[in-house]
C-alpha cells in the first residue's frame, strides 16, 4: 500500500511542480506583453496599446489574485499614461508596500502634480515639485551605484531607449525645476565620470536638457 502511495506521489509531484512552473512562465509572458504594449504606446502615442495592456493585466489579476497588490503599480502607470490621473491615484492607494515602498510616494506625487497642473494651482505644483525632488533623493539614494552596473552591461543605444534613460530624465527633470540646467549637466558629468564609459549615451542625455527637448520622454 505504501509502495503504491509513494509511486503515485512520485508521478504527481513532478506534474504539480511542472504546472506551477508553467503558471509562472505564463504570468511572466503576460507581463512581458503588457510592458510591450506600454513601450509601443510611448513610441506611437496610440491609446489602444494602453487599452490592450489593461485588458491583459485584468486577465493576469483574475488568474493570479495574489498579484493584485503589485499589479496596482502597473495599472496606475497605465491610467497615468491615459491621463486619467484620479483613477491612477485610486489604483495606487490599493498598491502594496513591500519592495515598492520607496517608489509609491514618488508615483503619488507625480500624479498629484498632474492633477494640480490641470487645476492651475501654482502653489501646490511648486510644493509637489519640492516633494518629488526629496522623494528621488531619499527613495533612490543608491540609484547611481545601481545604474553604474546596468550601464556597463548595455551598449549606449540600448540604454537610451531603456527604463534607465526614462528614470534619468525624470530625476533630472524634477531637479531642474528647482535648480538650473548647469546643475543638471554637472550631475550627468559626475555620473559619467564614475561609470567610466557610455560616452554617447551621456552626451545624448545632456543634449536633451541643453536643447530643452527632454519632455518627449515624459508623459
Amino acid at each position: 500500500m505504501y509502495k503504491v502511495f509513494f509511486q503515485i506521489v512520485a508521478i504527481l509531484l513532478p506534474l504539480t511542480l511542472s504546472g506551477c512552473l508553467n503558471k509562472e512562465q505564463y504570468k511572466q509572458k503576460q507581463l512581458d506583453k503588457i510592458q510591450t504594449c506600454v513601450n509601443q504606446f510611448r513610441a506611437t502615442h496610440r491609446v489602444d496599446y494602453l487599452d490592450s495592456a489593461l485588458l491583459v493585466m485584468n486577465q493576469v489579476v483574475e488568474q493570479f489574485p495574489e498579484y493584485r497588490g503589485v499589479a496596482s503599480y502597473k495599472i496606475a502607470e497605465i491610467y497615468y499614461l491615459k491621463k486619467d490621473y484620479e483613477q491612477a491615484l485610486a489604483e495606487l492607494e490599493n498598491a502594496e508596500e513591500g519592495v515598492y515602498s520607496k517608489i509609491k510616494p514618488i508615483w503619488k506625487n507625480k500624479i498629484k502634480v498632474k492633477i494640480a497642473e490641470k487645476a492651475g494651482d501654482s502653489l501646490e505644483i511648486r510644493s509637489l515639485y519640492k516633494q518629488l525632488y526629496d522623494d528621488y533623493l531619499s527613495g533612490y539614494r543608491e540609484i547611481d551605484s545601481i545604474v553604474k552596473v546596468v550601464l556597463k552591461k548595455q551598449n549606449d543605444n540600448e540604454i537610451y531607449f531603456s527604463e534607465i534613460n526614462l528614470l534619468h530624465v525624470e530625476m533630472y527633470h524634477y531637479r531642474r525645476l528647482l535648480t538650473d540646467t548647469e546643475t543638471i549637466l554637472a550631475s550627468i558629468d559626475s555620473l559619467q565620470a564614475a561609470t567610466q564609459g557610455n560616452e554617447r549615451y551621456f552626451e545624448r542625455l545632456k543634449n536633451l536638457f541643453i536643447d530643452d527637448n527632454y519632455e518627449i520622454f515624459l508623459e
